[in-house]
């Protein structure tokens, strides 16, 4: 057996169990590679259990430890720092809760609000200096830890209860999808939903749309109606320079 064979045989023992390897190792030292293989995977589920805590809480400590698992045999770590480890952890939980999709949500919000708290800081433009913008050509600058989600069921409320430590409402499949912005705003990590037009608005802002161009594309919902529109998007845009969505503008 050559070391690259033996080294892949061990890496996939650790990670998925497969006895390949153990056929090369001494039977007196096979206890110590259970206890390396339990060790090494138990940090890995407590490292996403601290990523996930309102995930592990909802789904039970049974099935979060065996999602973890999965995801561990799935996706093992690749990066230099454990705290990538809970990357696409949502999307193990996609496949494997498939008719409850409030579980991968509850992921995705867990792990975009911790990104947000570790995320850069940014610096805010004086809200007077905008006044001379003109605003068909310019591009918002949106927060360097704004993260854009579609959602189908009342994940904001079930997350909301369980960090107020109260019993979660009934799991809600929304009629039309939703969607939900997290952010950092100063120190705090914020979220909250967006209505469709909204949502919208804030993907093609983060794609590089200007703001003329988000206007224009809000005026087909006010057909006919151009100061409907242009106060509906200019309320947009009042509400995140406040919260901190939108921290200045590019020509």
């Amino acid at each position: 057996m050559t070391l690259a064979r033996l080294q892949r045989d061990f890496h996939d023992h650790i990670v998925r169990g497969s006895p390949a390897v153990e056929a090369a190792v001494p039977e007196a030292a096979r206890r110590g590679l259970a206890v390396y293989r339990h060790a090494y995977r138990a940090n890995l589920i407590a490292c996403l259990k601290d990523t996930f805590e309102k995930t592990a809480a909802w789904l039970g400590d049974e099935a979060f430890e065996a999602a973890a698992l999965e995801h561990i045999a799935e996706q093992p770590p690749t990066s230099w720092t454990l705290s990538d480890f809970g990357d696409g952890f949502d999307r193990t939980l996609a496949g494997l809760y498939p008719a409850d999709p409030e579980v991968a949500e509850l992921a995705w919000l867990d792990l975009r609000l911790r990104r947000a708290f570790d995320g850069p800081d940014a610096t805010i433009s004086d809200v007077a200096a905008l006044a001379d913008v003109d605003w068909e050509l310019a591009v918002l600058d949106l927060a360097p830890t704004l993260s854009l989600a579609s959602i189908t069921s009342n994940v904001v409320a079930l997350w909301t209860a369980m960090d107020d430590q109260e019993t979660p409402p009934p799991v809600v499949l929304l009629e039309s999808p939703l969607g939900v912005a997290v952010w950092r705003e100063a120190l705090s990590p914020r979220f909250r939903t967006l209505r469709a037009a909204e949502y919208g608005s804030l993907r093609r802002a983060r794609e590089g749309a200007s703001f003329g161009e988000l206007c224009a594309d809000l005026a087909t919902g006010f057909p006919g109606e151009d100061e409907a529109a242009a106060a509906f998007a200019g309320g947009l845009l009042a509400g995140w320079l406040s919260e901190g969505i939108v921290i200045g503008v590019k020509a």
